[in-house]
C-alpha cells in the first residue's frame, strides 16, 4: 500500500482497524458502507473530496478501502460509453447492407 501511495495516478487505499482507526494508507472513511459508494473523504489538502469508494470487510473486523476521485471515474465512464455507442453504430452501418441483401 505504501508503494502504491507514492505512484502518481494510483488509486487511494486505506486499512482501518475494527474500531475505525486508520492503520495504513491515505484513505479513511470509517462510516462508509460495504461495497461501492460515492462518499466525501478528507482529500490530500484536508478538504473533502467526492470519492468513488469500495469498502471490503477483512478477517478480524478490519476494513479495506479502495477509492479514486469520483470526477475522474465519471470522466472515464463517459469515454467508455461513447466508445461503445460509436462501435455499435459502426456495426449497424456495416451490417445494414448485408441484412438488406
Amino acid at each position: 500500500m505504501r508503494e502504491r501511495d507514492r505512484t502518481p495516478g494510483a488509486l487511494d487505499y486505506g486499512l482501518l482497524a475494527p474500531d475505525g482507526e486508520a492503520i495504513a494508507g491515505r484513505l479513511s472513511a470509517p462510516g462508509a458502507p460495504l461495497g461501492w459508494s460515492v462518499t466525501a473523504v478528507d482529500g490530500h489538502g484536508g478538504t473533502p473530496e467526492r470519492t468513488r469508494l469500495y469498502a471490503s470487510m477483512l478477517p478480524g473486523g478490519y476494513r479495506l478501502l479502495i477509492g479514486d476521485d469520483a470526477e475522474r471515474v465519471e470522466a472515464l465512464d463517459g469515454v467508455l460509453i461513447r466508445a461503445f455507442v460509436l462501435a455499435f453504430l459502426g456495426v449497424l452501418v456495416l451490417g445494414w447492407p448485408a441484412a438488406s441483401a
